[in-house]
């Protein structure tokens, strides 16, 4: 089978009609603002019912992006007597926030975090409250917070009486990928991860947050649209597989390249020769040397012609430098 055949199989294996296509596609500014006493039980139970692994009653809270969540965090549980412990792979609200703290410790959450932090104990040792955000999975590189490592964290803080509060940045994961949460006090979500014409920021958390009526309608309609792609959950799982045949040949005659360890609805193509920039801006801190080019299943089903010029102009790139 061709590239171009392959590419088209994908394409075919989706139950989604076309006027789902079309609200997948469309943004709507006009909620229908609903009495919150009773909506807010059926949204937040629609909600939980949609993750993968339900560990415990979260509530729901949304609002109209997710940079307003995050920085409500930073304001309610870090100052100047804080460690904020966090990764180096996380998104510029965060950095944005972090870079106000005074306290900072940065470890990998991968594999390192039990060297990284024992090194650092004595630092800790000095705090009494402590504030933990770490990204779930990036899109730029192979950042995985692993949750027997967080366990491993959150024990050490107990054990040495110091408050934590446990946040995971579940961006790129949450409703697609399966993980207990309930080591997490708070877990955070955005609509354009998938649904990428959507900016709607949600919020898990162990005590009820307000939203305003506009922004539990706002969340309700995203979970609404959220649904048709978590119908085809499986279909976006063979997006990494058929794109790592796509670009085979390169991979396989290449040193310089390579794909890093992202979700499977997720194709991350890194370049050590730096020809692909343009198509995706390489992060500074994560990969200082490399450029890559991520490629994801939702964005690609919703504009496949946009889609289709990007492989070509990689392989075009690849291909003449």
């Amino acid at each position: 089978m061709s590239n171009n055949k392959l590419i088209d199989w994908w394409f075919r294996q989706f139950d989604i009609s076309n006027e789902e296509m079309k609200l997948l596609k469309s943004y709507e500014t006009d909620f229908e603002t609903k009495d919150v006493e009773y909506f807010y039980d059926y949204v937040k139970e629609k909600a939980l019912s949609m993750l993968p692994v339900r560990t415990f009653n979260y509530n729901v809270h949304f609002d109209t992006c997710a940079t307003n969540i995050i920085d409500w965090l930073f304001q309610q549980f870090v100052d100047d007597d804080t460690l904020v412990i966090t990764t180096m792979s996380e998104h510029p609200s965060v950095k944005k926030n972090l870079e106000k703290c005074k306290n900072v410790l940065y470890i990998c959450c991968n594999g390192k975090v039990i060297e990284d932090f024992y090194k650092k104990s004595e630092q800790i040792r000095n705090f009494k409250r402590v504030f933990v955000y770490s990204i779930a999975l990036s899109v730029g590189d192979c950042q995985i917070t692993f949750n027997d490592i967080m366990k491993d964290l959150k024990r050490d803080l107990d054990l040495r009486h110091i408050q934590s509060v446990f946040v995971l940045d579940a961006v790129q994961e949450l409703f697609m990928l399966p993980r207990d949460y309930a080591l997490y006090d708070y877990v955070i979500g955005t609509a354009h991860a998938f649904v990428t014409q959507y900016d709607t920021g949600i919020l898990f958390s162990r005590e009820y947050v307000e939203s305003t009526k506009e922004c539990l309608s706002r969340g309700n309609q995203y979970l609404d649209l959220l649904s048709i792609l978590i119908r085809n959950k499986e279909k976006l799982y063979q997006f990494k597989y058929v794109m790592t045949q796509v670009f085979g040949s390169y991979l396989a005659t290449d040193n310089a390249l390579s794909v890093t360890e992202n979700g499977p609805y997720v194709f991350n193509l890194v370049d050590k020769k730096n020809r692909l920039i343009g198509i995706t801006e390489a992060d500074p801190i994560a990969q200082p040397e490399n450029t890559n080019a991520t490629l994801r299943a939702c964005e690609s089903l919703l504009d496949k012609e946009k889609f289709i010029n990007k492989v070509e102009t990689i392989k075009y790139l690849l291909s003449e430098n």
